[in-house]
């Protein structure tokens, strides 16, 4: 299958492989990435993409060339999740709407913070005006990276490593928007909506993923599709 160009929404035949996704999770995706890079195959394009997303600003403080590709990608990005709001006008736009990125491994005080999501989230806000973005939600101490397979899947113990600020009250329906670049297992976003949920009870939660990663070597569903 070649990478995805629209808002696809996670469905049964994916949850099969994100264990950590309920059937009831409103869930999409727009990018399909893997782990063979970017100079071959069919999410060549995609993986390019996100790891100019995902360049360490401390790593490359001193290179210009990185980080001019990491504020394109976030530019890039920033405008497909513009257009997921555009599809969802009609339905949201009388609603009450934040865009919360889903927390990293290392706090917003921590010295090696990327603030590549907030970035967006504050792009997105400023081009979308019934959308407000909202840090929510915090990593209370340094953790290890999931993908570095440093760190823990595990939604309970991501849950309580995690703090959640307030959302103003309101008498219209108010929708929580849960940002990420990547969906592997879907631990980080279960772990989210169960604090979100945990402390406002009728907050709708949905979860926009940039990329969806596919595990080429458990022939992921993605790649069964065609």
């Amino acid at each position: 299958m070649s990478e995805g160009t629209c808002w696809t929404y996670v469905d049964s035949v994916l949850r099969s492989t994100r264990n950590h996704l309920e059937s009831n999770d409103l869930c999409y995706y727009y990018l399909i990435r893997d782990s063979r890079g970017w100079d071959d195959g069919p999410h060549a394009k995609a993986n390019q993409l996100i790891t100019n997303f995902k360049h360490d600003p401390q790593k490359y403080a001193a290179n210009s060339a990185p980080m001019y590709y990491k504020h394109q990608a976030i530019e890039t990005l920033a405008g497909y999740v513009k257009s997921f709001f555009g599809d969802q006008e009609d339905v949201l736009e009388s609603k009450d709407v934040y865009l919360v990125p889903i927390p990293t491994s290392k706090p917003r005080s921590s010295q090696d913070y990327d603030p590549r999501l907030d970035s967006l989230c504050r792009i997105v806000e400023r081009d979308v005006p019934w959308v407000k973005y909202l840090p929510l939600l915090d990593t209370k101490q340094n953790v290890g990276k999931a993908h570095a397979g440093t760190g823990s899947r595990d939604p309970g113990f991501l849950a309580r490593n995690m703090t959640c600020g307030e959302i103003p009250p309101s008498s219209s329906e108010r929708y929580v928007v849960l940002v990420d670049d990547v969906l592997t297992t879907g631990a980080h976003y279960a772990a989210c909506k169960r604090v979100v949920q945990g402390k406002f009870s009728k907050v709708v939660v949905l979860g926009l993923f940039l990329s969806v990663h596919v595990n080429e070597e458990r022939h992921d569903p993605l790649d069964w599709a065609g």
